[in-house]
């Protein structure tokens, strides 16, 4: 898929797996549950103002993924393939909550 973009889809349980993406990118989307497993990454692959609430990243290297505008409360990924994707500040509590780290005030 290169340079797609999805407007306003209703894409619960979608499954792009094994999908080399390029330049994509959806938004106001539902993608809850959605499956992205072993997908490829080119360039860009971003969620804006999107629910992507435990859509499934396994075996999918996040470099070039931007979640930063999207909402999710769990995500399913490798915790080795995250290095690279982008988040926002407050996703950045939920993913170290994810990785199993208790962080205390």
């Amino acid at each position: 898929m290169k340079k797609c973009q999805f407007h306003d889809s209703n894409l619960h349980y979608a499954n792009f797996s094994e999908t080399k993406m390029e330049d994509s990118f959806f938004v106001d989307s539902n993608l809850v549950e959605s499956s992205f497993q072993a997908v490829t990454v080119k360039k860009d692959l971003s969620f804006n103002n999107c629910e992507i609430n435990q859509i499934d990243f396994l075996d999918t290297h996040m470099k070039g993924i931007d979640l930063s505008k999207a909402t999710f409360d769990d995500l399913i990924v490798n915790p080795e393939l995250i290095k690279g994707l982008k988040i926002n500040p407050w996703q950045a509590g939920q993913i170290v909550a994810m990785l199993g780290v208790i962080v205390e005030d």
